[in-house]
């Protein structure tokens, strides 16, 4: 039998906490493989590939024509997965765009690309930053066994290469350029080639007020009301109904709380900040604890890898400073077996000489003692000749 529970329970923070605990778990097996396949080419969510996944097995099963286009590509990721799906569902005949500068992000605008923490983008970045070339991305494309004939890229910022790069139809719009002004120029040339029931994917909407700015600003210039449903902090993802809007959905809302709710909220602690209650709600506690428990962690970890690097460098040092003694070791070798060859070839020569002067002495002997011996010979001879 089951109660309800008690007033004093926060479920929102229940929620979250189930919410963090899954994970993945909650996925399809089947989109598992998929994920495992591309995630490391890939900066975005699970939740973001998964609805991406979704996304495309909704188009092909409702025949929804056109393209699939994404600006800001970085490794291809988001696009391996659509090429991966398209595969897995026999339906490779789409043409699939990937705008990129394939030489990483432009300079964001100083004062709109702005991130949800009031941080300006300019501050972090640099000319090449995330830059992928063209050839690398190309190269990840063909990975999934996609036709590459229906694989275009096309290198450039938006504002060159569009509309002049443009398919006709879309059937799936993803954008990942992050800036006001890329996204701005996207949507104009893009967004009307959108089929109707066509999906257009926000990446970047909940992360840069600039990008954010430029989507409602756009949406709300083309009078198309649009659904945008959270994927996560960041991502957005709507529906092209095709229809036109009578009035503003982005018009802020002025709501006075009545006194018998406020009071309720005042009870359950409801009307503090989100964050507060969060940071006193029992699984946030430990999870904050868990947190600066692992930026701890992290820290000593980095000063243990410094000492590392610094004692591979001194390693590295002391092996080079040994590896040049070694060399001069080597080299002296070389020269003294070069000496010990020479003074071989010299003691022979000298063996030869002294064998060629002994010969030459006992030759001498020889005839200095028959010259001597010959003054006794005759006496000899003489003597001989009497006693006959």
């Amino acid at each position: 039998m089951s109660s309800n529970p008690p007033d004093d329970i926060d479920l929102q923070s229940m929620m979250v906490s189930q919410h963090i605990r899954a994970v993945i778990s909650d996925f399809e097996p089947d989109f598992l493989p998929f994920y495992r396949a591309i995630r490391a080419y890939s900066g975005g969510s699970p939740e973001r590939l998964y609805n991406l996944h979704q996304g495309i097995r909704y188009i092909v099963s409702a025949g929804i024509p056109g393209a699939f286009v994404e600006c800001g590509v970085w490794k291809g990721g988001t696009m391996m997965m659509v090429a991966s799906t398209l595969v897995a569902l026999g339906a490779t005949d789409r043409k699939l765009y990937l705008y990129d500068t394939y030489e990483g992000h432009p300079k964001p605008d100083e004062k709109l690309d702005v991130d949800l923490h009031g941080h300006r983008a300019v501050d972090d970045w640099f000319p090449q930053w995330m830059e992928v070339s063209e050839d690398a991305v190309r190269d990840n494309m063909a990975r999934t066994g996609y036709p590459m004939e229906n694989v275009v890229l096309v290198k450039g910022r938006v504002e060159d290469t569009l509309p002049q790069h443009a398919p006709d139809t879309v059937a799936l719009l993803r954008l990942d350029v992050d800036w006001h002004s890329p996204c701005r120029h996207a949507l104009e040339h893009l967004f009307p080639r959108l089929s109707p029931d066509g999906l257009l994917i926000l990446d970047d909407y909940g992360h840069y007020q600039g990008f954010r700015t430029a989507v409602d600003e756009y949406l709300e210039s083309a009078r198309s009301p649009m659904l945008l449903n959270r994927i996560d902090y960041a991502c957005r993802v709507g529906v092209k109904t095709g229809r036109t809007a009578s009035s503003s959905l982005r018009t802020p809302l002025t709501f006075q709380c009545p006194p018998a709710l406020s009071a309720r909220g005042d009870e359950t602690g409801e009307d503090r900040e989100p964050l507060e209650r969060a940071a006193t709600a029992p699984f946030w506690g430990d999870l904050l604890q868990e947190i600066e428990h692992l930026r701890g962690d992290l820290a000593a970890r980095e000063e243990q890898h410094s000492a590392e690097r610094t004692a591979a460098e001194n390693l590295r040092a002391e092996t080079a400073r040994l590896k040049d003694a070694l060399m001069a070791a080597e080299q002296a070798l070389t020269a003294a077996e070069q000496r010990s060859v020479r003074d071989q070839e010299m003691q022979k020569q000298l063996r030869l000489e002294m064998t060629r002067m002994h010969m030459e002495l006992s030759a001498v002997y020889e005839s200095l003692s028959w010259r001597m011996t010959a003054p006794l010979r005759r006496l000899k001879n003489r003597l001989s000749g009497h006693s006959n």
